[in-house]
């Protein structure tokens, strides 16, 4: 709804967009969604079917020795902590609650967004009001090999997206995170203050 509200401008059409995928989804064989809160979602757009959950998961390769090490040289990391948030470069993944957060951060960091989307110059120009623009690097499109490396350095602090729809879809973060004993900052209001230490 909110992506045809944002192109459209108007509620109707958004409405119309979402009776137009809903009707697709009806004429599926099967209807997959990665947790119980995105199926719920589904549903109340008007999905009557049935949902299997798949939850999301993910492959541990591993890298070529010194992976990590040539991502912060591509990147120009200099051992600062690393704030990492991967995914498009979009308001509705509410970037501004975390452009926001690391604008109130006294220690020195560096806060990487990796990917690309419709509102990588405004992502950039708040930066840049916020005072924190030197402190943040815009990746555009990761590659495997660059956004793998990125995972594995030391300082890192991999950052969930801020998202209210679509609660449960996160797991994906926790799963990376887990067997890379990363920090884990869960991002939504609820659990702002929460760091998780695996």
């Amino acid at each position: 709804y909110d992506d045809f509200l944002q192109v459209t401008g108007m509620e109707l059409l958004a409405e119309v967009g979402v009776k137009y995928v809903v009707s697709f989804y009806e004429k599926c064989d099967e209807v997959w969604a990665v947790s119980a809160s995105s199926a719920d979602t589904l549903r109340g757009y008007g999905y009557s079917g049935d949902i299997r959950i798949m939850p999301n998961g993910t492959d541990i390769r591993p890298l070529p020795e010194g992976a990590a090490e040539k991502a912060a040289a591509h990147f120009g990391l200099d051992g600062r902590p690393v704030l990492l948030f991967v995914g498009q470069m979009n308001w509705k993944k509410n970037i501004r609650c975390i452009l926001n957060a690391a604008a109130q951060l006294k220690q020195d960091f560096q806060l990487v967004l990796g990917g690309r989307g419709p509102h990588e110059s405004e992502i950039r120009d708040l930066a840049e009001e916020l005072g924190i623009r030197d402190r943040v690097l815009c990746t555009g499109h990761l590659t495997v090999h660059h956004g793998a490396g990125l995972l594995h350095i030391p300082a890192l602090i991999q950052l969930r997206r801020c998202r209210r729809i679509h609660r449960g879809t996160e797991r994906i973060h926790k799963i990376e995170a887990i067997p890379l004993k990363r920090p884990h900052i869960p991002a939504e209001k609820r659990e702002h203050q929460r760091l998780l230490w695996l």
